[in-house]
């Protein structure tokens, strides 16, 4: 009898240990993380002892890398060959092989003006330059003879009156060249009103031709893009007609001064234009870029508003510090600031709500490492409170 009873307070004594270890005393750091973890610890408020209880965050690491700076333009497409074609001398149509784009080559017959008149003009100054030449020789051939009936001064003169009809029969020459007008360039011609029978005017407007194989974009850009402004530099365009379709031009040339109005600088590109849907006059988007100097780049989320600014909140030592910043570039969801963080320092992402400087913060990992030790006393209580309940059961 005395026996059972000894056996029964010694159970009832193993089981109230149990009771006490698993339900009443925890250890302090241990109740921190369960209370985290169940969410009631989000704040910074006081814990047992006063101690400040951490505020569970998500954080990320910092990343100092350089961004691509990019200006944007809109430009101007148009033809570094290109050429309003106008006649020189007076006179009726009477041919023309104007056909609205037909391609043609430097020297290609545009229209023949009526040449009846300048053709006679040269005939004249043809036959006066050949009875020229003719007195010229003779006299020579009377000097030569020795004959007295000769001067220097008509062999002179005759010898001026052959250059005379030479430049004169040129002059002719050139005349009727000009009523046969011809391509000065090579290119695609345009379209003309003009056509066979109507008098055109000196310096009328006959037809535009254009080497489309040869295109060029003007743009501005602010002055602080003059830096890295060369000849050479290769920059995107995009076209309204194929979004999403990405071209290449590459610089050219670049103005000598800046417009002190705008504080633009003129620029322009040559276009590879074998396959870009542009025509002269066509407007462009243009893209220049540049590596940057490496930066602060963090998740956008991690950036909060105050009156005092920008920041961010950066976690050293385990406590909050909110650090001031100016955003440099926003790409997607990621920013590159100015500020004083450094390579794969910590930032909250999110929690930043519950925080305060110098509040002590605590990532969702590391509570749960501390809340370890909790459910390792539990599991420990459990299994002696099944041994006791095994004990009782075999007496």
């Amino acid at each position: 009898m005395l026996k059972s009873a000894s056996h029964i307070l010694l159970a009832a004594a193993l089981v109230a240990g149990a009771y006490y270890a698993t339900f009443v005393h925890q250890p302090a750091e241990v109740t921190e993380a369960q209370t985290a973890l169940s969410g009631q610890g989000g704040g910074a408020g006081p814990a047992r002892g006063g101690a400040p209880r951490p505020a569970i965050v998500t954080t990320q690491p910092v990343s100092v890398v350089p961004y691509q700076d990019v200006f944007q333009a809109i430009g101007t497409v148009r033809s570094t060959s290109r050429v309003r074609v106008q006649n020189e001398v007076a006179g009726k149509v009477v041919s023309s092989e104007l056909r609205a784009n037909a391609e043609v080559v430097k020297g290609d017959t545009l229209i023949r003006l009526e040449d009846r008149a300048a053709t006679l003009a040269l005939r004249t100054a043809q036959a006066e330059l050949a009875e020229a030449e003719d007195a010229l020789k003779r006299l020579e051939t009377l000097d030569a003879q020795g004959s007295a009936a000769v001067s220097p001064v008509q062999i002179s003169e005759a010898r001026t009156a052959v250059e005379i009809a030479r430049t004169n029969v040129e002059t002719a020459q050139y005349q009727l060249d000009q009523r046969n007008i011809t391509a000065p360039i090579s290119g695609s011609l345009g379209l003309s009103d003009i056509e066979v029978g109507t008098y055109l005017a000196v310096g009328t407007e006959i037809v535009t031709i254009t080497n489309l194989d040869k295109l060029r974009v003007d743009f501005s850009l602010p002055d602080r893009a003059l830096d890295f402004l060369a000849a050479g530099l290769e920059v995107d365009l995009r076209v309204p007609t194929r979004p999403g379709t990405v071209y290449k031009a590459v610089v050219t040339g670049v103005d000598t001064e800046i417009d002190p109005e705008t504080r633009q600088i003129d620029v322009e590109a040559r276009i590879d234009s074998s396959d870009i849907p542009v025509l002269p006059g066509s407007v462009v988007t243009v893209f220049a870029s540049r590596p940057s100097v490496p930066a602060p780049s963090v998740p956008s989320l991690a950036v909060t508003w105050s009156n005092e600014g920008a920041s961010v909140w950066a976690v050293r030592e385990g406590l909050a510090t909110r650090v001031p910043v100016q955003i440099l570039h926003r790409d997607g969801d990621t920013v590159w600031l100015d500020a004083a963080l450094e390579n794969g320092s910590e930032v909250v992402v999110e929690g930043t709500q519950k925080l305060r400087e110098g509040s002590p913060v605590m990532t969702p990992a590391d509570a749960r490492e501390r809340s370890q030790p909790a459910r390792d006393q539990t599991t420990s209580a459990k299994a002696r409170k099944m041994d006791i309940a095994g004990l009782n059961d075999g007496e």
